[in-house]
């Protein structure tokens, strides 16, 4: 019981805490737009809903260079643990700091607002959020990429060796180039290392709820930014996505399967997760351009946040992110005939490129 209360302590506190900052609406910071990211309705749930995805993506494009680091210097995984720790406090007190003397009065307002009243739409969305809950519990599933992903995590657990041996054979090996630029595995066994939950039980149990609720945090704020804050309007985009959600496991390789049946998986968490929060802040940096002319500095430190994040769950990840922001700021430049910001954006998403380039030359 402990393991488990731990394991959701850091699974749901820890984001909540390093992304309070950008969950607040924006007051007079130069990190926040007045306009963009569906601020014009700034209930409670939308601002814990922002603050999770914020918080966990920081987390991520934290780990990853990290982790990557340990592994090519042949250390350990306590060093991992402590230095990412380390780095994740450090940045969450600077960021408390900030909303403690520029936006403490926001918080206090929204949690006297409370939530919005939610539509019938909205009712029946959350209805069905909470049945995907239920049953990633009570569901037990397997998939055949387990036998590396779940075996790695294993192994760095149990003998706090990095990538030492081969997930297949259980001997030792070289270095497997492929994969430790995109170390998610040693993810869920830092997670297993801090709660002392069981590797498996916890892939297999707890991991899958807490990307479902990253998803649907992610949808949220989307639909709350394409409705422009409409309650209702909200409320039908979150019932008919879960719907498609829910009845999509029509393949093995459609987004629901990841979400729903390969959560623990790097690749379900860049397809569920990463890559829907980078269209959202894309988008968001699209109205930005509109209303604005300019693209904030938010916006595009987590567009290089979500090329960390991706790299961290698919060694192409990176790549993805390039290629997502450089056709988005082609857009831009066209749209609204200016070039500086949208090359902004580009240069921000170039630094994940260096895990994969990185194994290009080591491979």
């Amino acid at each position: 019981m402990m393991s488990a209360c731990i394991t959701i302590l850091f699974e749901i506190l820890m984001p909540l805490l390093i992304g309070a900052f950008f969950g607040l609406p924006s007051n007079k910071t130069a990190c926040e737009s007045k306009t963009a990211g569906g601020e014009k309705s700034s209930g409670l749930l939308l601002t814990l809903a922002r603050a999770y995805a914020f918080g966990q993506i920081l987390l991520f494009a934290i780990f990853e260079p990290i982790a990557v680091f340990g592994v090519l210097k042949d250390q350990e995984m306590p060093f991992i643990i402590k230095t990412f720790l380390a780095a994740s406090a450090v940045i969450t007190i600077f960021f408390w700091i900030l909303i403690i003397s520029k936006k403490l009065p926001d918080m206090k307002g929204l949690v006297k607002s409370g939530f919005d009243k939610p539509s019938v739409f909205g009712i029946l969305a959350f209805l069905i959020f909470l049945f995907m809950i239920v049953m990633s519990f009570i569901m037990t599933y397997t998939d055949g990429d387990d036998a590396f992903y779940i075996t790695v995590a294993a192994d760095a657990a149990s003998s706090d060796s990095l990538y030492a041996k081969n997930p297949y054979t259980g001997f030792a090996t070289t270095l497997l180039f492929r994969y430790i630029f995109a170390p998610f595995p040693l993810w869920i066994s830092f997670l297993s290392k801090v709660s002392g939950m069981n590797v498996s039980a916890l892939a297999h149990t707890f991991f899958p709820w807490s990307m479902i609720l990253l998803s649907f945090a992610v949808m949220y704020i989307i639909a709350d930014m394409v409705t422009d804050g409409d309650r209702k309007k909200r409320g039908a985009f979150m019932f008919f996505a879960s719907l498609l959600v829910m009845f999509g496991d029509y393949s093995i390789y459609s987004a629901s399967n990841f979400l729903l049946a390969r959560s623990r998986q790097g690749k379900a968490a860049l397809a569920t997760f990463v890559i829907p929060f980078l269209f959202m802040i894309l988008y968001s940096s699209f109205k930005e351009m509109e209303e604005m002319g300019k693209i904030s500095f938010k916006n595009l430190l987590f567009i290089c946040a979500s090329g960390f994040s991706a790299a961290l769950c698919s060694t192409m990840g990176g790549a993805l992110v390039i290629s997502f922001t450089g056709l988005s700021a082609l857009m831009m430049a066209f749209t609204y005939k200016k070039i500086k910001y949208p090359f902004f954006a580009v240069l921000s998403s170039v630094p994940s490129i260096a895990f994969a380039v990185l194994y290009m030359v080591m491979r």
